[in-house]
């Protein structure tokens, strides 16, 4: 029960900026979203043994976010100066091998947290922009949903067992179907640009997928770690980047195929 109201408390808000309010609203949200999330990935970066401050990580994600959502030349612009500044930060480490997986590990989160959610950002800005992003909200949170309930009931074949020992095939499958299912019943109830229902069973299917491999992907973080949630801001849930994982890599993909569908 506690899961069910922090979740219903955490989607309300999001949805009602979603719908009621302007795209650059939406941006001012997502940019909060993104430096919890940051300060999240940075933390669990430094219990990896990396000696990084986390609101500098946080800053670097959100600094993407307004670069991606703007366009042009800022976005390599802006990385180039998160690139200088976390090399700068490498050159202190004595060990060579140690101050180049600095450096990567800080691009990563930026990439992964910052321009996940800018281009999440820049799908409202499109036409039926507020359509597709409810619909990719949608279809990550049933398919999280049902994952969960399909796996505790059904479960039985892991998935990846050294790195989440309670995902499960069953559970997955459970997810994707479930994901699917929303994705059509979206499409028969408003305008999602570039879907209909039938495209929607390979577009759910995708999202998914990549959901799914963004769930995994922030386990093995938290697992090199030895956390077991990214924090403990989420009753029930466990911190903001465990809840938006799987959005986080589903999101540039949908964006990917609305702007191949537009342009």
């Amino acid at each position: 029960m506690t899961r069910l109201i922090s979740a219903l408390v955490l989607a309300a808000p999001i949805l009602a900026v979603l719908f009621f309010s302007s795209s650059t609203i939406f941006l001012c949200v997502v940019l909060l979203l993104v430096f919890r999330a940051g300060w999240e990935f940075q933390s669990l970066i430094n219990l990896c043994g990396w000696r990084v401050r986390a609101w500098e990580g946080a800053v670097d994600a959100c600094a993407f976010v307004l670069a991606v959502w703007v366009g042009g030349f800022l976005p390599p612009l802006v990385l180039a100066v998160i690139l200088l500044r976390v090399f700068l930060k490498a050159f202190s480490y004595q060990a060579f091998r140690e101050s180049l997986s600095l450096t990567g590990v800080s691009l990563l989160g930026v990439i992964w947290v910052g321009g996940a959610g800018g281009l999440i950002a820049l799908t409202r800005t499109f036409p039926g922009g507020m359509e597709a992003v409810f619909f990719l909200f949608v279809i990550v949170w049933a398919n999280d949903i049902a994952a969960m309930f399909t796996g505790k009931t059904l479960g039985k074949r892991k998935i990846a067992p050294r790195i989440s020992p309670g995902k499960t095939l069953e559970g997955a499958i459970g997810g994707i179907l479930a994901g699917i299912l929303a994705g059509i019943l979206t499409t028969f109830y408003m305008d999602v640009p570039g879907v209909d229902p039938w495209l929607a069973i390979p577009v759910s299917g995708g999202i998914g997928l990549f959901a799914l491999t963004g769930d995994l992907g922030e386990s093995i973080l938290k697992r090199a770690a030895g956390q077991k949630d990214a924090s403990d801001i989420i009753p029930g849930h466990g911190g903001l980047l465990d809840r938006i994982d799987g959005l986080l890599m589903a999101g540039p993909a949908f964006y990917g195929y609305l702007y191949w569908i537009r342009f």
